[in-house]
């Protein structure tokens, strides 16, 4: 963040990139950061050092007035991962159909990690909780989130409001390609319900980040769905640079990681190309 500050990037909320928009106007140099998810970590680490430098930023909540839980490819990790031990075999009940596993070894538990995500991603949250209910009972484990992997209560988010803009991002965080239109309605309306009518945490204009957020994860039924419900841009995850002439209902992203400052100057001037 320093060196952003100090090498006169211009920061941006993402409302200000829905005005550009408007105005078919591109910033130079102009930056928005954007958070995914909720995560408690976005309290504790990040919104300290955003408001220590006056930085601006949005974060994209997933959840409802329930956050007391883990995201569930957390969850996954944990049962199959990270505990390092596993029933020799088990069977899962889904869709009417039984699918069978074992484990011997760590590589295998990886594989059945990955099996297990691709399933996953693609459900519904009722069909996704049925699964873990499953996964709990036979790994015999109490199912409690760890602090760590848990979501801002809404008291920290509405702390976070003095620099954050707050946007939705859907009730469970499912890939609402995959689901009817239907559920994909409730994803978006329940989460928005707890953004703005329950807790009056939504900025506005309204925000919305597709979870996943692979031209796969989303189709033209969301985006309607969206516009129903009044969201004025929505941002993806896929990587490019926005400018004026950007289509507001698939802004491009580029994904920032753990990297030292010497990568990371070389990858941020690497993402502008005017």
């Amino acid at each position: 963040m320093k060196y952003l500050k100090d090498d006169g990037y211009t920061f941006l909320h993402a409302s200000d990139l829905y005005n550009n928009l408007k105005e078919k106007k591109t910033i130079s140099r102009g930056v928005a950061i954007t958070f995914d998810d909720g995560y408690i970590d976005n309290y504790e680490n990040a919104f300290p050092i955003l408001k220590d430098y006056g930085i601006p930023a949005t974060i994209f909540i997933a959840g409802t007035e329930n956050n007391d839980f883990e995201f569930w490819w957390d969850e996954l990790v944990y049962l199959l991962i990270e505990r390092k031990a596993w029933p020799a075999s088990f069977d899962i009940t889904t869709k009417g159909k039984v699918l069978s596993y074992q484990i011997h070894t760590e590589n295998e538990a990886k594989d059945i990690l990955l099996k297990l995500h691709a399933e996953l991603k693609t459900m519904n949250f009722s069909e996704r909780e049925s699964i873990f209910l499953q996964l709990y009972k036979i790994f015999s484990i109490q199912r409690k989130a760890r602090l760590e992997y848990t979501h801002c209560s809404t008291e920290q988010i509405k702390e976070m409001k003095t620099i954050f803009e707050i946007g939705g991002h859907s009730a469970h965080h499912c890939q609402l390609s995959a689901l009817s239109v239907d559920e994909q309605d409730e994803e978006i309306a329940e989460n928005l319900n707890y953004l703005d009518i329950e807790n009056e945490l939504a900025s506005f204009p309204l925000l919305f980040a597709y979870p996943y957020g692979t031209k796969s994860d989303f189709n033209e039924t969301t985006k309607e769905l969206i516009k129903k419900y009044n969201y004025k841009i929505a941002f993806a995850n896929f990587k490019g640079q926005s400018n004026g002439n950007s289509n507001p209902y698939e802004l491009p992203r580029f994904v920032v990681k753990n990297w030292n400052t010497l990568e990371f100057v070389k990858k941020i001037n690497s993402f502008f190309t005017y």
